[in-house]
């Protein structure tokens, strides 16, 4: 039987958000974010468990730059192994795109 991976990455009220059913991604993929935009702050989701299963990039003032992060991320989905699949324009967020990834085994 075929196992997957879900992930999906949004825009929320000028935030940078993702859900993600690998909670390593999230750790991986969100940090380096810093770099471009050292005053960013996170805020994360966990389960009863304690695994994170959702994150936020927080910032004052994108200054515009925001479209630029979601691109990163976008960037690095893409090049894990995610899968895009079609954006997800019913969310309530202003745009999101929805991933996949195969898991072996």
């Amino acid at each position: 039987m075929e196992r997957y991976e879900f992930a999906e990455l949004y825009y929320f009220r000028d935030n940078v958000c993702m859900h993600c059913t690998n909670a390593q991604e999230l750790q991986v993929l969100f940090p380096p974010l810093k770099k471009f935009f050292p005053d960013i702050e996170f805020e994360d989701a966990k389960l009863p468990s304690g695994e994170t299963y959702w994150m936020m990039g927080l910032r004052q003032n994108w200054d515009g730059h925001e479209g630029e992060a979601l691109w990163w991320l976008l960037r690095q989905l893409c090049a894990r192994g995610w899968e895009p699949l079609t954006p997800n324009t019913t969310h309530s967020a202003n745009v999101a795109y929805v991933f996949k990834r195969r898991v072996e085994g």
